[in-house]
This record gives structure tokens, sequence and C-alpha cells, in this order.
């Protein structure tokens, strides 16, 4: 069965956004670092992550902060 495993979102600011999930959310707190953190939202992780600052110097791809990704479950990957 495939089913929803995780979602991230990238925030800019992870002390208030972990305040947010965790107190107003009610959220409980599995982990917690500078640029990763994750809640159990019910069978599924939701996950923080610190989102790349705003720097045209790079030429790599960023994802700023408001995004955000999911990750599927899947029996098998044939």
């Amino acid at each position: 069965m495939t089913k929803l495993g995780y979602a991230i979102v990238f925030v800019s600011d992870m002390d208030k956004s972990i305040a947010f999930y965790r107190d107003v959310l009610g959220f409980p707190l599995t982990h917690q670092s500078h640029k990763w953190t994750e809640f159990d939202a019910g069978g599924i992780t939701l996950a923080l992550h610190l989102a790349d600052a705003a720097d045209h110097t790079h030429t790599h791809a960023t994802t700023p902060a408001g995004h955000c990704q999911i990750g599927l479950t899947v029996p098998d990957l044939v």
C-alpha cells in the first residue's frame, strides 16, 4: 500500500517554527537540530528543514522558506 511517509516544510526561522508546530499545533517533537527537526504527525513524520538563505552568488538550486516536499512510502519500487 502506498501512503504518505513524511512532509518537509522549509522554514526561515527554526526556533519560531518549532514553537508553532509544537506549542500551537501540538505535534510531539521527536528530533531537533539547528537545520532539521522532526515531529510525529499521527503516523507520518513532519520535518522542518532550514531554508537556504537568499544568496545570489551561488549557482546551485536552493529551496526557499514556505516550500514543501512530500515523501511516499511504497511496498516495492519495481
